[in-house]
């Protein structure tokens, strides 16, 4: 079977007249924030579909992706749809499953990407999600972590050190699941290199204060003050607080 053979039925158009659109007062309002991450996309290269339009030109479906063209200066692809219901669309979002992360990891995989193999690989390994796992085993080029693993920009830099981690320190640690933050916090202090059987000693010991705190400085600070107990001077770690609240150990 040819699929040109198919019959048609719509039509894309393309103008770059963007006074023909407008938006229906009913729709949701347009996030500022979703408009700036599309645009980003398009400008990176990705498709999107065309938006859908009544005859008049208001937009039944792709107002994001109308605001972030026209930011961008590209033209408009749309279809035209003369009957619609005036909640089909509504409906019909509400009900679409969105990409999860780990479909995003599994789509880059089937593209080839090593890296995302990798990366599969370790969260299986040590039961981190996938944001955890990736600052654990690599770096993200550009963007933060989340958004950096769905655009394919991750990239392992320290597997071995990563794996060491989950082996002396974190698998020892008497939570089953430490949250990211606390996972994040164990991370900073154990980058300093100590001693990983004291370190997995001042962590358990704190755990349930940790799980209180919500800032990431703070629990890593916490762990450093408690290791740094009854140790001379030259076996401590330094830490020094900086301006943007964050602080340094080394």
């Amino acid at each position: 079977m040819n699929l040109l053979n198919c019959e048609t039925a719509y039509s894309v158009y393309t103008t770059d007249n963007y006074d023909l659109f407008k938006f229906i007062e009913s729709n949701r309002a347009v996030s500022l924030k979703h408009v700036s991450k599309l645009a980003q996309q398009i400008a990176d290269g990705y498709e999107m579909p065309p938006i859908i339009v009544k005859p008049n030109g208001e937009i039944l479906d792709g107002q994001h992706r109308f605001e972030a063209l026209k930011i961008l200066g590209r033209p408009i692809e749309f279809i035209i749809k003369n009957e619609i219901k005036q909640d089909t669309l509504q409906k019909s979002n509400t009900l679409v499953s969105k990409w999860t992360t780990k479909d995003h990891i599994n789509f880059h995989m089937r593209e080839g990407n090593e890296h995302y193999k990798e990366l599969k690989a370790f969260m299986e390994y040590s039961e981190l999600g996938a944001v955890a796992a990736a600052r654990t085993l690599g770096t993200v080029d550009g963007r933060s972590t989340g958004q950096g693993i769905v655009d394919g920009k991750f990239r392992v830099t320290n597997k071995e050190d990563a794996y060491t981690f989950i082996d002396d320190v974190l698998i020892k640690v008497r939570a089953s699941r430490p949250t990211d933050k606390i996972v994040y916090a164990i991370r900073k202090v154990y980058n300093v290199g100590i001693d990983n059987k004291r370190l997995v000693s001042c962590v358990n010991a704190l755990y349930e204060e940790l799980e209180l705190i919500n800032k990431i400085p703070l629990m890593a600070e916490r762990i450093a003050t408690l290791y740094n107990k009854d140790l001379p001077k030259s076996e401590r770690i330094k830490i020094s607080k900086q301006t943007n609240g964050d602080i340094k150990l080394s």
